[in-house]
C-alpha cells in the first residue's frame, strides 16, 4: 500500500497507479494459484508421512517442485509474449491499447 501511495505522488499519477495496480493484479493471480498448490501439496505430504510411506512422500515433493517450476515458467513465457498487450485485460484506456516501443 505504501508503494501505491508513493506512486500517486509521481508526475503522471494516473498512469503510475494504473500500471502498478495492473502488475499487482497479475501477481495476485499467480500467487493464488501457487498458494493453492502449496496447500494441496502440504496436505498430501503430511498424509503420506502420517501413513509411514517415505517413498510416496518423496514422489509427492518431487511432483510439487516440478509443477511449481512448470507454472512459473509458463507464467514467465505468457508475460514475455504478451508484455505489450496484457494491460488491455485490466483497462479500457486508449493508452494501454498502444504497444510499447522497446
Amino acid at each position: 500500500m505504501t508503494i501505491n501511495i508513493l506512486a500517486g505522488l509521481l508526475e503522471n499519477a494516473v498512469i503510475a497507479v494504473g500500471s502498478f495496480s495492473i502488475c499487482m493484479n497479475f501477481q495476485n493471480w499467480e500467487i493464488m494459484l501457487l498458494v493453492g498448490l502449496n496447500a494441496a501439496i502440504s496436505t498430501r505430504v503430511s498424509n503420506e508421512l502420517g501413513m509411514g510411506r517415505p517413498r510416496a512422500t518423496k514422489y509427492a515433493v518431487c511432483t510439487a517442485v516440478l509443477q511449481s517450476l512448470i507454472v512459473g515458467i509458463l507464467s514467465m513465457i505468457a508475460v514475455f509474449i504478451s508484455r505489450d498487450y496484457y494491460a488491455t485485460v485490466f483497462t479500457n484506456s486508449e493508452i494501454c491499447n498502444v504497444p510499447l516501443l522497446v
